[in-house]
């Protein structure tokens, strides 16, 4: 099967590209940057520049894994524009540039709005910003044929920040950290996460939710780190989000439920599970 991975130097696409191309599928990834697995096909790509894109047309893919995205969403608020270019206007470009492959979107829990969380793959969307509204416009391209998988609060062992190696550094400094106590998601491992897109890849359609099956507060995440990497949870200190300023508006009470995954057949590790991968994959690394 060959395989195109877009945003494929970033933490969930670096960790497709190590799922996929041990199992003998020809992997092709896209992004600005080749990162550092040094397997697969690089494509060095600009999604917010049609002309960069076109040179893509002659790979032919079976499968579109869409994960390129601006995850950063206060970030997204100041960029309106370019956040539709990349969530909205390359995906609809892709599309259309491969019209007989299947397509793996990769969307987010922020396509609600936090009010009744965790949520099924039944429940009623309700974008609040500008990422989560691009990202649910993105999800609107895919047929009833494609994959859309919803996940949130990814985290790994990787060059790029996320809040796991974001935390651990911290603490392995000392520092003190203020962590917001009443936003709630589902804490989800990359690897386990590309795991779970590749055994969905297999004869499966329609809107997956695939997260860690604990769903907890910021705040209490950030404790289990801290237990589990033998790192000091006094330094972590609650906060509400009323004081923390963040720009973009957070789905507070989110999370998403993987009854559906589990019915497929396949069992997301806890976050006990995950945690205790990801610190023996940090002193492999150190």
């Amino acid at each position: 099967m060959k395989v195109l991975i877009t945003g494929g130097s970033g933490l969930v696409g670096s960790e497709l590209i190590n799922q996929l191309v041990p199992n003998k599928h020809e992997v092709h990834y896209a992004s600005r940057n080749a990162g550092a697995s040094g397997k697969g096909y690089f494509h060095r790509t600009d999604f917010l520049d049609s002309q960069s894109m076109q040179q893509l047309a002659e790979i032919r893919p079976d499968w579109v894994i869409h994960a390129a995205a601006e995850t950063n969403v206060d970030k997204c608020e100041d960029i309106p524009e370019q956040a539709k270019k990349l969530h909205v206007d390359a995906t609809f470009a892709l599309k259309k540039m491969f019209p007989a492959a299947k397509f793996a979107y990769i969307s987010t829990d922020y396509v609600f709005d936090g009010k009744a969380g965790p949520y099924t793959e039944k429940s009623i969307p309700c974008p609040l910003g500008v990422y989560a509204r691009t990202k649910f416009a993105g999800e609107a391209t895919m047929t009833p044929d494609d994959l859309i998988i919803r996940t949130t609060i990814v985290f790994g062992n990787h060059q790029r920040p996320n809040f796991v190696n974001w935390l651990d550094g911290k603490l392995s400094r000392g520092e003190p950290v203020r962590i917001v106590n009443d936003q709630w998601g589902s804490p989800t491992y990359a690897p386990h996460l590309a795991r779970a897109i590749g055994y969905l890849l297999q004869e499966n359609k329609g809107v997956f939710n695939v997260v860690g099956p604990d769903v907890m507060s910021r705040y209490d995440f950030a404790q289990r780190v801290a237990e589990t990497l033998g790192l000091d949870g006094s330094l972590i200190k609650p906060v509400t989000s009323e004081g923390f300023m963040q720009k973009a508006p957070r789905p507070m009470h989110a999370g998403l439920r993987i009854d559906k995954l589990l019915n497929s057949g396949f069992v997301m590790p806890s976050l006990e599970e995950a945690l205790r991968d990801y610190k023996k994959m940090r002193e492999n690394t150190a």
